[in-house]
């Protein structure tokens, strides 16, 4: 696909950050779900690696993380030189991690061209998107245009950014025909409801937002100077220091708080006329949560979906993940906060890292102490030493209240049950 010569100015910067919250439990502050092997045996951060290794060497490959988890960064890409691993001091989005990117290609080359890439998602179709970078790659050192990955989309999904596209683009004069199609891009939108997603969808105009980026170290700092100044300062201070990593971390230890939080579509995307989107005709997922994956997990006859030994009691489609996933599923009626164990989902919705009782049973699941414990995260301080009638009945009359939306620590409502039973 390409010579050796001609790699030697292609780069890939990998955003690597994440606070670990869609795939949680499973998944922490520590271990986002792009250092989880969530699909195949290696994670997903070393996937988006080896995509992207027949295309550049491992010393032009940059991954943008952040203190917490750089050291199982490190561990996960071996291959990648330390020196490519970069921690920024505190989250500014994305923008900020394309800035740093950015002065750390220059300072290895002024005439480079970079990918910015997600390193969370999943794309099983490598070569399929290893032709679609390559011809990005080529397009953006031909002249100064911004290249977006665009996903043709295949359902009315209202959890995705579009990307309104113009008619295909002719190749470049004197280059030969491309294996991908480009369009210009005409207007970015944000997340439609159902009803917008549908009409995106039926149109055959729109594109999914897969947030992959592809332009030269000159497109990208003069649209940064153009339309973020205060970005574009910044990567002239971190450019002069990229060859000295004290004093960098130094600075951005310094620059970081002060910079704006914002993304890159918001900061650049929106405003640049010389965006082009790469028709993306390989199967694509960012995997936004224990749903998406199911997806990619065969099921059994009944639907479920599980990598893990699985207990299955009488409730039908539900996904499992974990080294002893157990699920004791009895009815509708088990907690709509979702069980717990080494990562699987249960039943309806959950709130991040506060526990609620909402549904009127909903501690029946408190019939197997293993299951209920870790569930609610209150082990045998509560639900785990009650009979299941004994607290479905105290929710019902009302002594348990029913916690919405805000949320309790597992003491406090541990707590509380304790004192409204009389244990």
């Amino acid at each position: 696909m390409n010579t050796k010569g001609e790699t030697k100015d292609r780069f890939v910067i990998i955003m690597a950050g994440g606070r670990g919250e869609r795939f949680w439990p499973l998944s922490r502050e520590a271990r986002p779900k792009q250092l989880l092997a969530l699909v195949g045996e290696r994670t997903l951060l070393q996937q988006a690696v080896d995509r992207v290794l027949p295309l550049v060497p491992p010393k032009n490959i940059f991954i943008i993380t952040n203190r917490v988890q750089l050291a199982e960064v490190a561990r996960q890409v071996p291959k990648i030189p330390k020196s490519n691993l970069i921690a920024e001091p505190i989250g500014r989005d994305t923008c900020a991690a394309v800035t740093l990117g950015a002065a750390l290609v220059g300072a290895r080359s002024t005439t480079a061209v970079m990918a910015v890439l997600p390193a969370d998602h999943v794309i099983p179709e490598e070569k399929k998107f290893q032709q679609v970078l390559a011809d990005a790659f080529d397009l953006a050192a031909r002249g100064q245009v911004i290249v977006t990955i665009g996903i043709k989309p295949t359902e009315p999904a209202t959890g995705y950014g579009y990307i309104r596209v113009g008619p295909p683009l002719p190749p470049p004069t004197g280059a030969k025909p491309y294996k991908t199609a480009f369009y210009k891009a005409e207007q970015f939108v944000e997340k439609p409801h159902f009803d917008k997603a549908l009409e995106y969808l039926q149109s055959g105009q729109y594109r999914w937002n897969a947030g992959m980026f592809i332009w030269s170290f000159v497109t990208i700092t003069e649209g940064l100077q153009k339309h973020q100044p205060e970005m574009y300062e910044a990567c002239r201070r971190w450019f002069d220091l990229a060859a000295k990593p004290t004093k960098l971390a130094k600075q951005l230890e310094n620059d970081y708080p002060a910079l704006k939080k914002i993304s890159i579509d918001y900061a650049l995307m929106e405003h640049a006329q010389n965006v082009v989107v790469a028709e993306g005709n390989f199967a694509w997922d960012d995997l936004g949560s224990w749903t998406a994956l199911a997806r990619h997990l065969k099921p059994d006859a009944e639907g479920n979906c599980a990598v893990a030994e699985f207990v299955h009691v009488e409730k039908a489609r539900r996904r499992a993940r974990g080294s002893r996933a157990l699920a004791i599923l009895a009815s509708h009626s088990v907690c709509s906060t979702a069980f717990r164990l080494n990562g699987f989902v249960g039943y309806g919705l959950w709130f991040r890292r506060r526990w609620a009782l909402r549904h009127p049973r909903a501690a029946t699941c408190a019939r197997q102490k293993p299951v209920c414990s870790t569930a609610f995260r209150l082990n045998a301080r509560c639900l785990g030493l009650a009979q299941p009638a004994c607290i479905s009945s105290a929710v019902e009359s009302g002594r348990i209240p029913r916690f919405h939306k805000r949320g309790y620590s597992c003491n406090s409502v541990a707590a509380l049950v304790k004192a409204q039973l009389g244990w």
